[in-house]
């Protein structure tokens, strides 16, 4: 639905439609060698390397969870195998041994709402979904294999017709993400321009409208460097890291508070309602010391909420 909503083939003229392709990153034939990225690494400021093959993950301590393959996400692997709040990260992977994807186990409740639009896929009682997916549904569960170290689409949730994911496909460039509403946020070094989407469609790219509720905030940020997506984060507004005993869980080192989650805004009207702390978890698909703001911003800290004019 999302993908047929970008480029209204009835509309656009020949030469706007494939403006339109281009922009959104939908321009890539099956068995292009243009990648999302050269290699996988997680969580701010500790950019731990991950596996980006399946024999890879077998020498890091990951194990296939079941051995199956889910036709739109892969073969799930986590550390040891094991399904826990210690080790909730997912890294799925084709049959061939390709990165097919990555995820997260949310243990708590997430909003009503994100649970029924497909945001969050309830696993059980108290633990909840959330993928970011790389490649075809032909491709997750092939062994053949290709060039492509990461793949050549990010899909929130990806799914078939019947759900339950939202299947949401993240624009690929800087351009096709603000012609869907993106608002754009502030800039990292490591990152790039991060980008919000209010799913209430309350907002526009070029204004969010504060203070937001939870759940109207995507529960993905892209995040872009020169034009092109270079990062992820998921966001949740249940706290993943543990105090007693002090422990990340996989995500960052400390949950954020809405002020230092309004870091990731240049607006100084920031603000949330429906919560008042967030965990989140990025995953980076370059070289995160080749990420570089433009020194003409103005930054809190050094690479840190840099914006055009001071907050």
């Amino acid at each position: 639905e999302h993908l047929r909503a970008r480029c209204n083939m009835g509309l656009l003229t020949a030469l706007s439609l494939a403006i339109c392709i281009q922009a959104h990153g939908l321009d890539r034939p099956k068995g292009s060698p243009q990648d999302v990225g050269d290699s996988l690494s997680s969580v701010f400021t500790k950019y731990y390397s991950k596996p980006t093959t399946a024999a890879e993950a077998t020498d890091a301590g990951f194990s296939a969870v079941d051995g199956k393959c889910d036709p739109y996400l892969g073969v799930a692997y986590t550390k040891g195998g094991k399904l826990s709040k210690e080790t909730p990260e997912f890294i799925y992977f084709t049959p061939g041994g390709q990165l097919a994807g990555v995820a997260v186990d949310v243990y708590g409740t997430p909003e009503a709402s994100l649970i029924d639009g497909g945001y969050f896929i309830k696993k059980d009682s108290q633990r909840y979904h959330i993928s970011a997916t790389f490649r075809a549904p032909e491709k997750v569960c092939s062994s053949s294999t290709d060039e492509m170290v990461v793949g050549d689409r990010v899909v929130l949730n990806a799914a078939g017709p019947e759900g339950p994911g939202v299947n949401y496909q993240i624009s690929l460039n800087e351009t096709g993400v603000i012609s869907e509403g993106f608002s754009r946020g502030s800039c990292f070094d490591g990152m790039g321009w991060h980008y919000f989407k209010d799913i209430s469609g309350e907002s526009t790219s070029q204004k969010m409208k504060f203070p937001l509720p939870a759940e109207h905030l995507l529960p993905i940020v892209p995040m872009y460097h020169e034009g092109k997506l270079n990062a992820i984060f998921f966001a949740t507004t249940k706290v993943q890291q543990t105090l007693f005993p002090p422990k990340t869980n996989g995500w960052e080192p400390i949950p954020l508070p809405n002020k230092l989650m309004c870091g990731n805004w240049c607006d100084a009207d920031c603000g949330f309602s429906g919560t008042g702390i967030w965990s989140t978890q990025h995953w980076y698909f370059h070289d995160h010391t080749k990420v570089v703001c433009p020194s003409s911003l103005h930054c809190t800290v050094k690479g840190i909420t840099c914006c055009e004019t001071s907050k």
